[in-house]
């Protein structure tokens, strides 16, 4: 039976110290401080489920949703790019991208109510493999401005990031299982979010 030496030992308890302080930062709700930052934010945090940076109230928000969205892509992004200097376990990298975006999803400052989250995903897909992460950032960007329809461009980039990711292994970058585990299970996460805006399309679809 193999026992695990010290290094395995101290890689997962770091590794799981990381996680708790990349949910905290994703738990982060950046909207409302910048919409207090601003005095623009009159709704009290837990009257909507739908406070986040890609679906403003209404037009004057503009600022305070660019501000936000921007830093919900960092606080995806910031965990997973220190713990990469911290570690070089694809693993251990992975699951602190999941806990970063988990925070977004399920955020302690709100009582587990996450709004929309594919922001903070945008900032794990970049952090994991930045050009992929970029490509995956331009999907959504083209989506979002053809639709005009958030949830349009989410489901778009969400469903792309792994399939971008496992293609892309072949040609320009190295594709690690954990890399691709995380970026799945991130994106599925991000669909599960949109279902029923998903189930919607499928039904517009068949209905043409």
């Amino acid at each position: 039976m193999h026992m695990p030496d010290i290094f395995e030992i101290w890689l997962w308890l770091i590794t799981g110290c990381l996680m708790v302080i990349a949910h905290f930062v994703g738990s982060t709700p950046f909207f409302l401080i910048f919409g207090k930052i601003f005095g623009r934010q009159k709704s009290k945090p837990y009257e909507s489920n739908s406070v986040h940076a890609s679906n403003p109230k209404s037009s004057n928000m503009k600022l305070v949703s660019l501000l936000a969205f921007v830093c919900d892509v960092g606080k995806g992004w910031l965990p997973v790019w220190l713990s990469g200097h911290l570690m070089q376990d694809p693993v251990a990298l992975g699951l602190v991208g999941i806990a970063a975006f988990l925070g977004q999803l399920r955020p302690l400052f709100r009582r587990f109510q996450g709004g929309q989250v594919i922001a903070t995903a945008l900032g794990v897909f970049l952090a994991l493999e930045p050009v992929m992460g970029l490509a995956t950032t331009l999907v959504w960007f083209v989506t979002a401005i053809l639709s005009r329809c958030s949830p349009a461009a989410a489901i778009t980039s969400a469903a792309f990031a792994p399939l971008a990711y496992a293609a892309g292994g072949q040609f320009i970058w190295s594709a690690q299982w954990p890399t691709g585990a995380c970026m799945t299970i991130v994106s599925l996460l991000v669909l599960n979010r949109y279902r029923s805006n998903l189930a919607h399309f499928i039904k517009k679809i068949k209905a043409k």
